[in-house]
């Protein structure tokens, strides 16, 4: 009795359990997801790589920026310090003739309070020497004036005698005598006295010899 064979269907092999035909591997979610990230990826790298050179770029032309500041800066500090260093020069120049009219200002201050002094001296001798001849003014027009009373004085002696009123002639002379008026007769002659050619005093002593 030959056994019952029974037919059992042939299935198609797969290389691996569970994989899939490339075909549909290409079609699945899965696939375009990550193929979309890895796009992403790319172009924030590309744009992170265009950022970073934009950056670059920018701090280039900010160096390039503050070294063409710092030049200028420079330059001009430069200038500043050549312009102060010149002011400098100029204000030792102006102190040093500032210095020089000052002690010729001194000298010359010196040179006229001197002078003012020596000024003083001759005002103070002048003032003196004024003083002095005031006085001396004074003394000869008071010795003037008292000759010239003696004179008066003479001239009533003489009228006195000429007349015989000999009392009040010696009365006369007494007063000469004690007023000091005899001794302010002058030894000159006097144009208008008479007799001609005889002094003040020689005229007194004859009369007062005559009335002795």
């Amino acid at each position: 009795m030959n056994p019952e064979k029974k037919i059992i269907p042939i299935k198609e092999e797969t290389s691996e359990k569970g994989a899939e035909s490339p075909k549909a591997a290409l079609s699945a979610p899965g696939f375009v997801i990550k193929y979309g990230l890895i796009l992403l990826g790319v172009a924030f790298f590309l744009v992170f790589l265009s950022y970073l050179s934009h950056i670059q770029q920018g701090n280039q032309q900010q160096l390039a920026e503050l070294q063409k500041n710092q030049t200028i800066f420079s330059v001009s500090a430069m200038q500043s310090i050549e312009s102060l260093q010149q002011e400098n020069a100029d204000l030792k120049d102006d102190l040093e003739k500032a210095k020089g009219t000052a002690d010729r200002t001194g000298d010359a201050l010196s040179a006229a309070l001197a002078e003012l002094s020596q000024l003083r001296d001759q005002l103070a001798a002048t003032q003196d020497e004024l003083a002095q001849s005031e006085k001396a003014a004074q003394s000869a027009a008071t010795v003037a004036k008292d000759k010239t009373v003696a004179l008066e004085y003479l001239w009533r002696l003489e009228r006195l005698v000429s007349t015989k009123r000999y009392t009040k002639a010696r009365a006369l002379i007494e007063e000469m005598q004690g007023l000091g008026l005899v001794a302010l007769l002058s030894d000159a002659e006097m144009p208008n006295l008479e007799p001609e050619g005889v002094t003040p005093a020689e005229e007194f002593a004859r009369i007062v010899e005559v009335l002795s």
